[in-house]
């Protein structure tokens, strides 16, 4: 009977082929939560994807195709360290008479209050940023 319950519960069907034993019944019974688990993990896994997609909606589009742009990956990228800072207080050093890039920086993990702040404030208001 508990066959029959979880075969129609879990909506696998009866298919041509069903077991007719005790035990490959039992074993069957097994199989289908193992299934329903493995398929409930998945569907965390896509809305924890969708979900991470929606939340880093940011987009880069170029100012201008004559303009460069550098892009900054990794978990280094999201404090404003001394190395970050002099990296970007030389690339976008508008004095040297060549167009400052676009920077673009890219991290999985949410970037430190200090840089954010530091870019708001500091870098001149040509510099766009999402953060």
């Amino acid at each position: 009977m508990t066959y029959w319950m979880f075969t129609t519960i879990s909506t696998v069907g009866y298919g041509d082929f069903s077991p007719t034993t005790a035990p490959s019944r039992i074993f069957i019974v097994f199989c289908i939560m193992a299934g329903v688990a493995f398929f409930g993990s998945e569907v965390e896994a896509i809305v924890e994807v969708r979900s991470l997609i929606h939340h880093h909606k940011g987009r880069y589009v170029p100012r201008d195709r004559d303009v460069m742009h550098i892009v900054g990956v990794g978990p280094g990228v999201t404090t404003l360290s001394p190395t970050m800072e002099a990296f970007l207080n030389e690339m976008l050093d508008s004095e040297s008479g060549v167009t400052a890039p676009d920077v673009v920086l890219l991290s999985e993990d949410p970037f430190d209050k200090e840089l954010v702040h530091y870019a708001r404030t500091e870098l001149p208001p040509k510099v766009r940023h999402h953060v």
